[in-house]
């Protein structure tokens, strides 16, 4: 249950000094404050959520959900918790958690924690796809190659004066 996980990573991370945080922050009314944040579990939950959004989330929703999460964050702080764009976002986040499931291995060791290990019944990785030559590739090569003059047809006709500027710099 939470309050267990929550009490036991706060002690083992803690123990580690993981989730400790020195900050300057600019307040809503304008001045600057120093704020001190001790948060081992937060820490080391929001990175193995992270780890499992990497693998099951599609790329460009990963990034987008970043933006949102700075702005949910701004919201937060700045007293709006009751607001009606809080209560859109946390539907938005809802569904993007929908196959956010899985296990995730956590090393925690001098005031650091990384994700060592991440799955997923969900995972969008496939190791055919991402093998390491083209002997074990599962989509082919010569198909990426035609991909790749396609995008870059454009840059092939660029002005002679700005392919010379792009290649001064």
């Amino acid at each position: 249950s939470p309050v267990p996980l929550v009490e036991q990573l706060n002690a083992a991370a803690g123990a580690h000094g993981v989730g400790r945080l020195l900050t300057m922050e600019d307040r809503l009314i304008g001045i600057k404050m120093r704020e001190v944040y001790e948060q081992p579990a937060a820490t080391v939950l929001h990175l193995a959520k992270r780890a499992l959004e990497q693998l099951v989330l599609s790329r460009e929703l990963v990034l987008f959900k970043g933006r949102l999460a700075e702005k949910y964050a701004e919201l937060t702080y700045n007293g709006l918790w009751f607001s009606e764009l809080r209560e859109a976002l946390d539907a938005f986040f809802e569904k993007t958690c929908e196959y956010v499931e899985g296990e995730v291995r956590v090393r925690v060791h001098k005031a650091q924690a990384r994700a060592v290990g991440v799955r997923s019944k969900y995972s969008l990785y496939s190791r055919g796809l991402a093998a390491p030559s083209s002997d074990e590739d599962e989509f082919s090569h010569e198909a990426v190659r035609g991909y790749m003059d396609t995008i870059s047809l454009s840059m092939k006709h660029q002005p002679d004066h700005w392919k010379k500027e792009v290649a001064e710099d």
